[in-house]
Protein backbone atom coordinates (compact mmCIF):
# COMPACT_ATOMS: atom_id res chain seq x y z
CA UNK A 1 0.00 0.00 0.00
CA UNK A 2 0.86 3.44 -0.89
CA UNK A 3 1.92 5.90 2.05
CA UNK A 4 0.61 9.00 1.83
CA UNK A 5 3.25 12.08 2.45
CA UNK A 6 1.46 15.03 2.34
CA UNK A 7 -1.60 16.48 0.51
CA UNK A 8 -1.68 19.54 -0.84
CA UNK A 9 -3.11 21.34 -4.23
CA UNK A 10 -1.14 21.07 -7.30
CA UNK A 11 -1.05 22.61 -11.03
CA UNK A 12 -1.76 20.29 -13.86
CA UNK A 13 1.58 20.75 -14.71
CA UNK A 14 3.37 19.43 -12.12
CA UNK A 15 0.78 16.65 -12.27
CA UNK A 16 2.63 15.71 -15.18
CA UNK A 17 6.16 16.46 -14.30
CA UNK A 18 5.67 14.35 -10.97
CA UNK A 19 3.60 11.33 -12.93
CA UNK A 20 6.55 11.30 -16.21
CA UNK A 21 9.07 11.78 -13.49
CA UNK A 22 8.29 8.79 -11.34
CA UNK A 23 8.13 6.12 -13.94
CA UNK A 24 8.94 4.61 -17.39
CA UNK A 25 5.58 4.19 -19.66
CA UNK A 26 5.48 0.47 -19.07
CA UNK A 27 5.76 1.13 -15.17
CA UNK A 28 2.66 3.41 -15.06
CA UNK A 29 -0.63 1.59 -13.70
CA UNK A 30 -3.78 2.24 -15.42
CA UNK A 31 -4.18 5.12 -13.34
CA UNK A 32 -1.31 7.13 -14.38
CA UNK A 33 -1.43 6.28 -17.67
CA UNK A 34 -5.16 7.61 -18.55
CA UNK A 35 -4.44 10.88 -16.05
CA UNK A 36 -1.55 11.68 -18.39
CA UNK A 37 -3.39 11.03 -21.63
CA UNK A 38 -5.54 13.38 -20.40
CA UNK A 39 -3.21 15.74 -19.23
CA UNK A 40 -1.06 16.07 -22.26
CA UNK A 41 -3.06 17.60 -24.76
CA UNK A 42 -3.69 20.64 -21.59
CA UNK A 43 -0.14 21.51 -20.16
CA UNK A 44 1.89 21.97 -23.69
CA UNK A 45 1.44 25.42 -23.66
CA UNK A 46 2.86 26.73 -20.76
CA UNK A 47 6.27 25.25 -18.65
CA UNK A 48 6.11 24.18 -15.09
CA UNK A 49 8.64 27.27 -13.83
CA UNK A 50 5.99 29.60 -15.65
CA UNK A 51 3.14 28.20 -13.94
CA UNK A 52 5.23 28.52 -10.76
CA UNK A 53 5.59 32.71 -11.34
CA UNK A 54 1.89 33.21 -11.84
CA UNK A 55 0.95 31.18 -8.94
CA UNK A 56 3.29 33.16 -6.71
CA UNK A 57 1.99 36.43 -8.30
CA UNK A 58 -1.22 35.98 -7.75
CA UNK A 59 -0.75 34.56 -4.54
CA UNK A 60 1.51 37.37 -3.29
CA UNK A 61 0.71 40.20 -5.30
CA UNK A 62 -3.03 39.50 -5.72
CA UNK A 63 -4.10 37.71 -2.32
CA UNK A 64 -4.91 34.87 -4.20
CA UNK A 65 -5.81 31.99 -2.01
CA UNK A 66 -3.46 29.06 -3.32
CA UNK A 67 -6.34 26.47 -4.73
CA UNK A 68 -7.71 29.92 -7.11
CA UNK A 69 -4.17 30.18 -8.24
CA UNK A 70 -3.95 26.86 -9.34
CA UNK A 71 -7.43 26.76 -10.76
CA UNK A 72 -6.28 30.23 -12.45
CA UNK A 73 -3.20 28.38 -14.19
CA UNK A 74 -5.10 25.51 -15.17
CA UNK A 75 -7.59 27.22 -16.97
CA UNK A 76 -5.34 29.99 -18.31
CA UNK A 77 -7.58 32.49 -18.75
CA UNK A 78 -7.87 34.81 -21.52
CA UNK A 79 -11.01 37.58 -21.22
CA UNK A 80 -11.90 39.38 -17.95
CA UNK A 81 -15.32 37.45 -17.53
CA UNK A 82 -13.27 34.06 -17.63
CA UNK A 83 -11.36 35.30 -14.71
CA UNK A 84 -13.93 36.73 -12.47
CA UNK A 85 -15.61 33.17 -13.43
CA UNK A 86 -12.47 31.57 -11.69
CA UNK A 87 -12.02 33.73 -9.03
CA UNK A 88 -15.80 34.50 -8.29
CA UNK A 89 -16.41 34.73 -4.06
CA UNK A 90 -12.74 34.03 -3.32
CA UNK A 91 -11.10 36.77 -4.48
CA UNK A 92 -11.96 40.86 -4.48
CA UNK A 93 -10.36 42.42 -7.15
CA UNK A 94 -10.90 45.85 -8.86
CA UNK A 95 -11.64 45.62 -12.25
CA UNK A 96 -8.67 46.57 -14.07
CA UNK A 97 -6.63 44.07 -11.33
CA UNK A 98 -8.68 41.43 -13.13
CA UNK A 99 -6.89 43.39 -16.74
CA UNK A 100 -3.46 43.30 -15.16
CA UNK A 101 -3.37 39.09 -14.13
CA UNK A 102 -4.72 38.09 -17.67
CA UNK A 103 -2.11 40.87 -18.93
CA UNK A 104 0.94 39.27 -17.31
CA UNK A 105 -0.30 35.70 -18.03
CA UNK A 106 0.01 36.19 -21.60
CA UNK A 107 3.32 38.39 -21.24
CA UNK A 108 4.90 35.85 -19.03
CA UNK A 109 3.59 32.83 -21.18
CA UNK A 110 4.75 34.57 -24.47
CA UNK A 111 8.09 35.59 -22.66
CA UNK A 112 8.97 32.27 -22.14
CA UNK A 113 7.52 31.28 -25.95
CA UNK A 114 9.85 33.28 -27.90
Amino acid sequence: MVEILERKPISMYEAKRIIEKNKRDEERNYFEKITLEYLRPYTKEVKEEVVKEIIDKLVKDYGFPLETAIETVNCLPKTVSELIAITEKKVSLKLNEYSEILEFIKETIEAVSE
